[in-house]
């Protein structure tokens, strides 16, 4: 589902309330795509911006003076989420009534079969962390792999949003697909976290 451009201005020139309903693709009159190129957006977010500057209104006041702040902070938000691929993608899986993964608990399980595939790691994490004497080197050599794994995901990602913009109205399989490696990452990076305060114990020891 396309979004409809934002209407900004009345037909009188004056600026028009801002929408209650938040859609960043219909603020900046953008075609609705899971997969976007962040420099095709700047343009569009400046042009918005340009005709709802506060300081053209400023002679105005009053309340369309409060509106070009209004816009202006739409279209800032809107700016950021477009350009954030996770903010972009968890924004259009919300928008198609699908769970947000980074913060619906029911969308962020991570796969059983990930867990496992990381329960030997999880234990050499916890043997390093109670002062067992795991070589930093072989941390070291884990947070390389993980960081792979990582960047691995993050391209599986893009890929499956750019299946996302040809698959047509049912994304159902997408979304899962997606929802997956958001909770993967997000796996990875706590994972990361640890082995990075580990190092940091090693170097203050």
């Amino acid at each position: 589902m396309n979004s409809t451009p934002t209407t900004t201005f009345s037909s009188t020139g004056e600026i028009a309330a801002p929408p209650r309903e938040f859609d960043p693709f219909a603020l900046l009159g953008i075609e609705r795509r899971a997969s976007l190129d962040p420099e095709t957006i700047r343009p569009a977010y400046l042009k918005a911006c340009r005709e709802v500057h506060p300081d053209r209104f400023q002679d105005k006041g009053g309340e369309q003076l409060e509106r070009a702040k209004a816009w202006t902070a739409l279209y800032n938000k809107a700016y950021s989420t477009l350009k954030d691929n996770h903010a972009r993608l968890t924004w259009l899986l919300e928008a198609e009534g699908f769970p947000n993964p980074l913060k619906d608990a029911k969308g962020s399980a991570v796969p059983q079969s990930l867990l496992m595939e990381m329960f030997e790691l999880q234990e050499m994490l916890d043997e390093a962390e109670s002062g067992s004497g795991v070589a930093p080197n072989v941390i070291k050599q884990a947070q390389h792999d993980l960081m792979r794994r990582q960047s691995d995901a993050e391209l599986e990602l893009s890929r499956i949003a750019e299946q996302w913009d040809v698959a047509g109205s049912d994304h159902t399989t997408l979304a899962r697909h997606m929802g997956e490696l958001f909770s993967e990452e997000r796996y990875y990076e706590r994972l990361l976290t640890r082995m990075n305060s580990v190092l940091e114990a090693y170097n203050e020891s």
